[in-house]
C-alpha cells in the first residue's frame, strides 16, 4: 500500500504569496509520519480560536519581527532553503565556538497563549569531527525568561547554553554532545546525546538518539544525512554550500493543547505524544538558539510556522484557603487548598508565593511549595496568592513560621553554596564580597563528596563557590596525607580540634585547575598539589575539615580522601572520606532510618576470606545525593575501618588475631543514624592446603599467570622449580600479588594442552599445595577482539598503574568497538591480530573517549 500527501505553506515571490508544494511517496511503514503531519494540518487549519498564524521562510534575509545574538554574523542565506530557490537561516555553521541566537517576537501581545501548533524544516550535520558538539534548541519561552536578556553573550549571560533551550516555557534540546544539564532539575542531573523535552525547566522525556550521521529519515539520528569526512580532510569551507550537499530538510513540531498536552515529532516519529504536562498558559515567544564546540555542525532552519492560540482574562481568584507550614532547620514546607475564580470554578489557577517580601516562586501549578536553604532559628513570613493565566494575582493568604535548631548528625557534611560570583579562581570566591554573606543554599553531601564526578556533570549550576565542612574523627593513630580533586579549583585546610578559618589558615592541599584524580607523591619525591604533606594524627582525635570548591561553568564536583602512611592503595583507587566517622549539624525533622538485617555472627577458617551483610531503610526530606544515600560505617571491635562505606564488608584474608573479634555498621541519612547489632567472627585453624584456582596464557606464548584459592608465601611461591609442566621449561616465577604468581616458559603451542603439577608452594599456615591438573595454551579465534578492563583508574592516560596486572574483567567482542556507555573511570585495552585481505597501504583511525592510542 502506498501513501501521497501533500504539504503546503506560503513563499513570498517578487512581493506577491505563491503557493508551493512537494509531495512524497511513502509506504506503510511511514504511516506515523503521515500521521503526525496529517494531525497538525488539521490542528492548525481547524482552530476557530486561533489569535495568530505566522511563517517565515527567510527568502528576502532577516524577516521583520525578528531579533538576533550570539556571534553568527551571516544568518541568514538567500539560497539553498526548502525548496532551494528559497532562502533558509544558519543558526550555526559548522565554525568553531559560534552561537546563534534568534527570538522572534510576541505574536500575541496583551493576550495569553494557551495552546499553539509549531512546524519548521530543519538540516542539521556534517559535523568537523565524528562526534558532534554541542546542539540548538527550540523554545516557547514566557515574557521575562533570563535567556533572553544576554543575547549578546556566547553563556547567555551566566544562564549556560544555546542548546538546552529556554528556563521557562517549552524547550525541546537537540542535545548533540551529551554534557550540560541545564536547566537545573534535581531529579535529573544526567545528560544523553537526544532530544530533551522540558517544561519549566523540568525534565518531561529524554529520546536518546545514539545513531550518529544517521540517514535524513533515520529516527534513531539527530542528523538529517551523513559526515563528509574527506570534504573536511581537504580542508573544506564551512560556508560554501558543499558543507551541507549531503543533508536533507525533515520537518519538526511541537503541539500544546489548552490542556497542557504536548507532543513532540521530529521525522516523522512521534517521541512525544500528547504528554500531559503541568504548563500554565502565559505570554510568551519563539526562540532558536545553537552552539558549536569543537567539532562543529550545521543547524539550519526553514518554513518556520507558529499558530497560536490565545484569550484575554481578567478574573482573578480568591485567596488560597487553609495556609499551613511544616519546617525544619533549613527547610519549609507549605501547603494550601485550591484558590478559585468566583462564578467559574473550573478556571485554571497558578500560585505565586513570596518569602518576606521577596517572590521565591513566580509561577507554581501545584498546591505546595518547599523553600530550602533557610537559617536555623529564624522567623519567615510567606504569602501565597493564586494567579489566572494572564498573570494577574488575586489576594494574599498569610503565615509566619520559624524554624528549628541543627542537631549534631553523623555522615553528613554540611556544604554551603553562594552563587553569583564569577570566576574559577578559589580565592575569586572567598574574594567576592557577596562571601561575607550568609549562604545562598545549604546541601548535606553523603561524606566529603558531592556531584557527578564522571562525564560533565551539573549538581549546584554555575558561577559560584561552595564550602563543605566536617569534624572526622581519627580511627587510627598514624600520619596521614589528605588528596582533593575537583571541578573547577579547590582548597582543603585540616585543623585538629575544630573547623578549620578558610580566610585565616593555610591550605594543605589545592586543585588549581580542572577534573584531575588523586595523585601519590612522584617518584622523586615530588608532592603534588592535590597532595598534602603527611599529618601526624592520633585516634580518636577529631579533625575538622573545611573544603572550597570554586565553579565557573560546565561540570562541577568536588572530592577529599585521606590515606595512612603504609597503606599500599595507590591514590587513583582512594574513595572520598565517608561514613559515621563524619559528624557535622544537620536538620533532623522528617528523617529517618532503620536497619533491617543486622550481621549474624559467623565462623571462618584462618586465611580464608569473610563477609559481612546488613541492610538498611531511610528517607530524608533533602533527598537525592544529599539524604536518601544511606551512608555505611563498619566498626571492628569499636574502631571504624577507613573505606568500609557499603552495605557489605569483606576481609579478604583473615588472621588468628581476629578470633572473637565483634562487627557492627552505623547507617545514616541526612538527620538519621542508627547502629546494628554487633555479630561476633570466629576464627577457625586452617586445615586446607592452597590449591589453584585458575592458569590462564598469554599471546606471547611464553608465560602462565597462576592464581591460588589464598594467599601463598615466598620463598616457595616464586621458586621456579615447584611448578611443571610437560613438554615445557618453568625458568622464572615472579609474583604479580598476594595470590598470583606469574611464570615464564618455553614457548608453548597456541591451544595445545600441557599436564601441570604445582607442589610445595605454602600458604600462610605453612600447608604446601598438592596440585595436579592441565593448562591450555593462549590460542586467536578468528572475528573477536579481547576487550580487558581495569576498574578504578582516575585521572589521565599516563596515571594507569601496571598493565601487567591481570584485569578485574576481559570482554569478547565481535569488532572492534568497544561500545558506548559503559562505564566511568576505568582502563581498556582492546586487542587483536589484523589479518589484511588484500595487500596495500592502509591508514588506521582512532576515536575515542576520552584519551586513547592506538599501537601496530
Amino acid at each position: 500500500m502506498k501513501h501521497t500527501f501533500q504539504q503546503q505553506s506560503p513563499r513570498p515571490t517578487g512581493g506577491a504569496l505563491a503557493t508551493w508544494s512537494r509531495s512524497r511517496t511513502r509506504t506503510a511503514g511511514s504511516l506515523q509520519y503521515l500521521a503526525a503531519t496529517t494531525a497538525l494540518t488539521a490542528l492548525v487549519g481547524l482552530t476557530p480560536a486561533k489569535a495568530a498564524d505566522v511563517t517565515y521562510n527567510f527568502d528576502a534575509g532577516q524577516p521583520a519581527g525578528v531579533t538576533i545574538g550570539g556571534n553568527n554574523d551571516a544568518m541568514f542565506v538567500a539560497t539553498g532553503g526548502n525548496p532551494a530557490g528559497g532562502g533558509f537561516m544558519a543558526v550555526t555553521y559548522p565554525e568553531n565556538s559560534q552561537t546563534g541566537i534568534v527570538v522572534f517576537d510576541n505574536t500575541d501581545p496583551g493576550k495569553v497563549v494557551t495552546g499553539f501548533s509549531f512546524s519548521c524544516d530543519l538540516r542539521v550535520g556534517n559535523s568537523t569531527g565524528d562526534r558532534a558538539a554541542d546542539g540548538f534548541s527550540i523554545s516557547f519561552a514566557r515574557d521575562g525568561d533570563p535567556f533572553l536578556t544576554s543575547l549578546a553573550d556566547s553563556d547567555l549571560g551566566g544562564n549556560c547554553c544555546a542548546e538546552t533551550g529556554t528556563k521557562t516555557g517549552i524547550a525541546v534540546s537537540f542535545d548533540t554532545w551529551s554534557g550540560n544539564t541545564f536547566p537545573t532539575d534535581p531529579n535529573d542531573t544526567t545528560d544523553i546525546e537526544g532530544i530533551i523535552v522540558r517544561v519549566d525547566n523540568v525534565t518531561v522525556k529524554k529520546i536518546g538518539l545514539p545513531t550518529r550521521h544517521g540517514t535524513a529519515d533515520d529516527i534513531t539520528s539527530l542528523q538529517t544525512g551523513p559526515r563528509d569526512a574527506a570534504y573536511w580532510a581537504n580542508g573544506g569551507d564551512p560556508r560554501d554550500p558543499a558543507a551541507w550537499a549531503t543533508l536533507a530538510w525533515r520537518q519538526f513540531a511541537i503541539d500544546l493543547t489548552s490542556e497542557g498536552k504536548l507532543s513532540v515529532t521530529w521525522k516523522g516519529n512521534k517521541v512525544l505524544d500528547s504528554e500531559q504536562t503541568t504548563y500554565f498558559p502565559s505570554a510568551g515567544q519563539l526562540v532558536f538558539a545553537a552552539r558549536t564546540g569543537g567539532a562543529n555542525e550545521n543547524t539550519h532552519v526553514d518554513n518556520i510556522r507558529l499558530v497560536t492560540t490565545a484569550q484575554t482574562v481578567s478574573a482573578v481568584p480568591g485567596a488560597p484557603p487553609n495556609l499551613k507550614a511544616s519546617v525544619g532547620s533549613r527547610r519549609a514546607l507549605l501547603t494550601w487548598d485550591a484558590a478559585v475564580v468566583a462564578g467559574d470554578p473550573n478556571a485554571r489557577v497558578a500560585y505565586e508565593v513570596e518569602r518576606n517580601g521577596t517572590v521565591v516562586a513566580p509561577l507554581l501549578t501545584t498546591t505546595t511549595y518547599e523553600d530550602r536553604g533557610l537559617t536555623p532559628g529564624t522567623s519567615y513570613t510567606y504569602k501565597v496568592r493564586g494567579k489566572n493565566i494572564a498573570g494577574l494575582a488575586g489576594p494574599d493568604s498569610t503565615i509566619t513560621a520559624k524554624t528549628v535548631s541543627d542537631v549534631a548528625g553523623l555522615a553528613f557534611t554540611k556544604n554551603e553554596v553562594w552563587f553569583n560570583i564569577s570566576g574559577t579562581a578559589v580565592d575569586a570566591g572567598t574574594g567576592d564580597p557577596h562571601y561575607s554573606d550568609p549562604p545562598d543554599t545549604v546541601r548535606y553531601g553523603n561524606g566529603f563528596s558531592f556531584g557527578e564526578t564522571t562525564g560533565f556533570g551539573n549538581t549546584y549550576g554555575d558561577n559560584y563557590i561552595s564550602r563543605m565542612t566536617g569534624l572526622v574523627t581519627v580511627p587510627e593513630t598514624g600520619s596521614y596525607r589528605f588528596f582533593v580533586r575537583s571541578d573547577d579549583a579547590s582548597a582543603l585546610y585540616v585543623k585538629v580540634g575544630s573547623l578549620p578559618n578558610e580566610l585565616a589558615e593555610a591550605t594543605v592541599a589545592v586543585e588549581t585547575g580542572c577534573c584531575g584524580g588523586f595523585e601519590d607523591v612522584g617518584a622523586d619525591g615530588t608532592v603534588p598539589e592535590v597532595t598534602s604533606e603527611p599529618i601526624a594524627l592520633t585516634a580518636g582525635q577529631k579533625v575538622g575539615i573545611t573544603f572550597l570548591v570554586k565553579e565557573g561553568g560546565g561540570g562541577d564536583w568536588g572530592q577529599v580522601a585521606w590515606r595512612k602512611e603504609g597503606n599500599p592503595t595507590p591514590a587513583a583507587n582512594l574513595t572520598p572520606i565517608r561514613g559515621a566517622i563524619i559528624e557535622s549539624p544537620v536538620d533532623a525533622v522528617g528523617a529517618s532510618i532503620s536497619i533491617t538485617q543486622s550481621p549474624v555472627d559467623t565462623t571462618a577458617g584462618a586465611n580464608s576470606p569473610v563477609t559481612f551483610t546488613a541492610a538498611a531503610t531511610g528517607s530524608s526530606p533533602y533527598g537525592g545525593d544529599y539524604g536518601n544515600a544511606i551512608s555505611w560505617q563498619w566498626y571492628v571491635n569499636g574502631t571504624a575501618v577507613l573505606g568500609a562505606n557499603s552495605s557489605s564488608y569483606t576481609i579478604p584474608v583473615l588472621t588468628p588475631s581476629l578470633n572473637n573479634a565483634k562487627f557492627k555498621v552505623v547507617v545514616a541519612v541526612a538527620g538519621a543514624n542508627a547502629t546494628s547489632a554487633e555479630a561476633t567472627l570466629i576464627v577457625t585453624a586452617d586445615v586446607t592446603p592452597p590449591t589453584v584456582e585458575q592458569m590462564s596464557g598469554a599471546e606471547s606464548f611464553d608465560t602462565i599467570t597462576v592464581t591460588f584459592s589464598e594467599p601463598v608465601t615466598d620463598p616457595s611461591a616464586v621458586a621456579a622449580g615447584n611448578y611443571s609442566f610437560t613438554g615445557l621449561t618453568v625458568s622464572s616465577a615472579t609474583r604479580v600479588n598476594d595470590r598470583t604468581v606469574r611464570l615464564v616458559t618455553s614457548k608453548q603451542t597456541a591451544g595445545s594442552t600441557y599436564p601441570a603439577t604445582i607442589n610445595g608452594v605454602k600458604d600462610n599456615a605453612n600447608l604446601s599445595s598438592a596440585f595436579a591438573g592441565t593448562f591450555s595454551a593462549f590460542q586467536f579465534k578468528q572475528g573477536v577482539a579481547a576487550f580487558s578492563i581495569w576498574n578504578n583508574q582516575t585521572g589521565d592516560f599516563s596515571t594507569f598503574a601496571d598493565i601487567t596486572v591481570p584485569p578485574n574483567e576481559t570482554r569478547i567482542l565481535t569488532e572492534f568497538y568497544t561500545g558506548a556507555g559503559l562505564f566511568e573511570n576505568y582502563f581498556g585495552q582492546l586487542k587483536a591480530i589484523f589479518v589484511p585481505e588484500t595487500t596495500g597501504d592502509y591508514v588506521f583511525y582512532v576515536a575515542s573517549d576520552d584519551h586513547g592510542e592506538i599501537y601496530l
